[in-house]
């Protein structure tokens, strides 16, 4: 009896190992697979600012300590030489602008956003001087890592905006890529996002206009209580 007990004892033990080990591969894969992606789940609010760096045919390469105008290809100011006029880069402008909307994440690594935006082209050298306002939408995927850190990017062919004023009103636009890194913060309550790196981004506009540009951009995300909906 007690020989049979120590076997059946010891095939729990088995089995029990046994399932710790197939529960243990399923959490991980679970967690691979968008496990940690439901951390980050509802409704956000933000706000944030952005200041962006354009230019009509892009931007290349420098040698090093000689800046390069990407439209003429001329120095801004060449070594020893005097200061880069007005004109240097006609093509090349800047403009920020403010934005205000809801990032919605799913739980499963994906999720919409939806917002309005005001930007500022300030004299002087800049492509469109003034001041507009847009709305935008576009789908984003999601991942979240084991430090309450997640990132996001732009789901390719998503982002669609509208102008509502300014020199563009009624036109619409479109971006190829918007990348960004967060912080979670103690329950997921509050997240921040940033570009944390320089990216050449293509906005293309539906007069057939072109514009590259590299932005900065910064927002604070607030949870919503709406997560019963």
């Amino acid at each position: 009896m007690s020989i049979g007990l120590r076997a059946i004892a010891g095939g729990c033990l088995i089995s029990l190992a046994a399932a710790t080990v197939a529960g243990g591969a399923a959490a991980h894969d679970n967690d691979h697979h968008g496990g940690r992606e439901s951390r980050l789940k509802g409704e956000y609010a933000f706000t944030g600012s952005a200041h962006c760096v354009d230019s009509s045919v892009g931007f290349t390469p420098s040698p090093a300590n000689q800046p390069i105008c990407a439209d003429t290809m001329l120095p801004i100011a060449p070594l020893g030489g005097p200061p880069a006029t007005r004109n240097s880069c006609p093509g090349v402008s800047a403009h920020t602008f403010v934005v205000e909307g809801i990032r919605r994440f799913f739980g499963n690594g994906s999720g919409t956003v939806w917002g309005k935006a005001v930007s500022l082209n300030p004299p002087p050298n800049t492509l469109f001087q003034g001041a507009a306002s847009s709305d935008f939408f576009y789908r984003f995927t999601y991942d979240v890592d084991g430090n309450n850190e997640f990132s996001t990017e732009l789901v390719p062919g998503t982002y669609v905006g509208t102008f509502a004023s300014g020199p563009r009103t009624g036109q619409t636009y479109t971006i190829d890529t918007l990348p960004f890194v967060g912080l979670i913060g103690i329950d997921a309550k509050t997240l921040t996002i940033a570009n944390i790196e320089p990216t050449v981004e293509t906005q293309t506009f539906s007069n057939g206009d072109v514009r590259y540009r590299i932005c900065q951009r910064s927002r604070v995300l607030i949870k919503m209580d709406n997560d019963r909906r």
